[in-house]
């Protein structure tokens, strides 16, 4: 490919800042680093086997690998000259959008693919479910409540620009939305450690009020966050039992904050440090129900490894699973 455009995001900060974890040291001996994680460019080789695109034909470049991002947790991005893509990552602009400039075009794919894959991939979200969208409307949460409408959804907004959101109501994307602003700012932020359950609940009352309050007095039932740990303790205080939250981002404390966030769930304590749950694409589960019925939900396969942490009969029930 030759570049035409390439697309600014936050994978090119994250890269340069080492945050939140270097891109360098990682299992390779590379030195140099070329971000770029959205682009626009033109076929100029092809392939034998190629046959959906063409020499001369302009494409919308694909940065996601199938297990990691291009330019940001690989070292060959697309901010060069010339770039190798695999003919999957080549998608050819449809007719209707080629009147769009290719700035405009190389900077899509990398927001609406991971507001597709969070919004339906890992939330798996269905026609009736409220999600709460975090980032104000503006990028992937502009992105993930168009996609979340079109399935079906009740679509709740937080953010501080409540005239941004009353043109997303009026446009139909957006059912209800919370001024984040009219929370008290001391309710945001780390919660310590060694919080008990009770000061957790208390903490993070007026944040769940106000989403219950815009949920028809119930807690929401899937969560789509962009920054990662530093809202995980207001968040899962405002998920409904069995709800689910995705994340896709572990920078929300600037540039040299601590990332270790508390949290409760059926009252017990967590302290969980996003960036490896993030950067490793891992899920983590909370739930009650028959091994059988976890084991199928997170689909463990045979072959797989596993690790059961506990000796007591409900743990021995998985072994047996």
């Amino acid at each position: 490919m030759a570049i035409l455009a390439t697309g600014p995001n936050f994978n090119t900060n994250f890269a340069a800042l080492g945050l939140p974890v270097p891109v360098f040291g990682r299992g390779d001996s590379a030195t140099v680093h070329i971000p770029g994680s959205d682009a626009l460019g033109i076929v100029v080789e092809a392939g034998k086997a190629v046959s959906r695109v063409k020499v001369g034909e302009a494409v919308i470049l694909d940065s996601w690998t199938g297990h990691n991002i291009r330019g940001y947790e690989t070292h060959d991005g697309y901010n060069s000259q010339f770039a190798i893509v695999d003919e999957e990552r080549a998608i050819p602009i449809p007719s209707r959008m080629r009147s769009h400039t290719p700035e405009r075009l190389a900077a899509m794919l990398l927001t609406y693919g991971t507001a597709y894959r969070t919004v339906v991939e890992r939330l798996r979200v269905s026609p009736g479910d409220s999600v709460l969208f975090l980032g104000g409307g503006k990028g992937t949460s502009f992105a993930g409540a168009q996609i979340a409408r079109k399935l079906g959804t009740r679509v709740i907004l937080m953010g501080s620009n409540p005239e941004l959101a009353r043109s997303l109501q009026e446009r139909g994307l957006v059912d209800a939305f919370i001024d984040r602003r009219a929370i008290p700012p001391e309710v945001f932020g780390p919660i310590p450690q060694d919080a008990s359950y009770e000061e957790w609940l208390v903490r993070t009352g007026p944040f769940r009020q106000a989403v219950f309050a815009a949920n028809d007095g119930r807690p929401v039932d899937k969560i789509f966050e962009h920054t990662g740990a530093l809202n995980f303790p207001l968040l899962v205080s405002a998920l409904s039992h069995n709800g689910e939250l995705a994340f896709f981002g572990a920078t929300g404390k600037g540039l040299k904050g601590e990332y270790q966030e508390t949290f409760f769930y059926e009252g017990a304590r967590f302290v969980l440090d996003a960036r490896w749950v993030w950067m490793r694409q891992k899920q983590i589960f909370f739930r009650k129900a028959t091994p059988e019925a976890i084991f199928s939900e997170i689909g463990l396969l045979p072959g797989r490894r596993g690790l059961i942490w506990g000796a007591d009969a409900y743990s021995r029930g998985f072994a047996r699973a």
